[in-house]
């Protein structure tokens, strides 16, 4: 997700926005944002929506609850100018996320998943959620269709949800 961010700093600020980024993505509300708006996004877009319509109210309220205790989050190495550029897109930065939990979740539907139409969808939908108003102008230009690899990592690109788990004691999600 690093990648479709820019990280300029002003000299006047005195604090490196990609630590602050990394810090508040990797916290666990945001996997609960990512969650919940997983499956609301499936209940929206792929589901009956008069049927899925209680889910969806339960997940609007969970992620409004997450959403809020989020953005209450202290720390001395947050500062509030680099949380409020965070907040700002993290609209965007929640859509990018979701998109590829689909890609992982549906590998094989990636005719459907991995279209301009369906990021914009995502787009649309959570800009709409989080600011009040579908922002047409957020661009998912920079999302990147493939997963980053360090350095010494291979990318697989038959890489599903079947392959992912948590190491033991907490930390980051590592493919097999």
């Amino acid at each position: 997700m690093t990648s479709s961010v820019t990280f300029k700093s002003t000299k006047n600020e005195a604090y490196d926005f990609k630590a602050i980024f990394q810090q508040l993505i990797n916290m666990e509300h945001f996997r609960a944002l990512v969650s919940d708006g997983f499956w609301y996004f499936i209940c929206q877009e792929f589901k009956d929506k008069t049927q899925y319509e209680a889910h969806c109210e339960f997940l609007l309220d969970r992620m409004a609850a997450n959403f809020v205790s989020y953005q209450l989050v202290e720390g001395p190495t947050l500062p509030a100018e680099g949380k409020r550029k965070y907040f700002a897109k993290l609209y965007n930065h929640l859509a990018q996320a979701i998109y590829h939990a689909l890609k992982l979740a549906f590998p094989k539907t990636g005719n459907i998943i991995c279209t301009g139409t369906t990021k914009r969808k995502l787009l649309n939908c959570f800009s709409l959620l989080f600011t009040g108003v579908t922002v047409h102008s957020a661009s998912f230009a920079k999302w990147s269709d493939q997963r980053e690899a360090g350095a010494n990592e291979q990318i697989d690109k038959n890489l599903t949800l079947a392959d992912i788990k948590r190491p033991e004691g907490g930390g980051p999600i590592k493919s097999k």
